[in-house]
């Protein structure tokens, strides 16, 4: 039997997240329709998984990364982006994302750490996740991802006024 791709992420995800020490964690994709929003594929807060969201991207950290490729900040990221109504939840206090390239340099995804304390080494948290980043290539590829169907979790709608 063929392993899941859900799988594979959600255990890569779960070793990311001990090794940095953080939270939360996340792999997305932005969706086809509707467009203008993003989608998580995996959503893990303090190692355990949680429902995966779709969401608008305007005013949030998605659109930082969806527009330059990556996004971070050490502190204070729900006050930069207050129209993200779930970074509280998620931690709220630092943010780093990066896109997920394919190797022709096309974007297929991001991944993103979230945490309630400030980033103490940003420099060496950006080269883990970069690193990370090229790990996810094979994963975000796969046909059932692509295709747009998870099996991880609820699709949970937010909202944001």
């Amino acid at each position: 039997m063929e392993r899941d791709p859900i799988d594979g992420l959600r255990e890569a995800l779960t070793g990311l997240l001990h090794e940095l020490g953080m939270r939360t964690a996340f792999v997305g994709q932005t969706c086809d329709e509707p467009a203008g929003c993003a989608r998580t594929l995996v959503l893990l807060r303090d190692g355990e998984l949680i429902d995966n969201l779709t969401y608008p991207i305007a005013g949030t950290p998605t659109a930082h990364i969806v527009e330059h490729g990556a996004c971070f900040h050490s502190a204070g990221v729900s006050e930069m982006y207050p129209q993200d109504e779930s970074l509280p939840f998620f931690g709220g206090e630092s943010y780093f994302g990066v896109a997920v390239l394919d190797p022709s340099g096309r974007r297929i995804g991001h991944v993103g750490v979230l945490d309630d304390k400030p980033f103490a080494d940003p420099k060496e948290l950006e080269t883990r996740l970069r690193r990370f980043a090229n790990e996810l290539v094979d994963w975000l590829a796969a046909p059932a991802l692509s295709s747009g169907s998870t099996t991880s979790g609820k699709v949970v709608s937010t909202v944001h006024d």
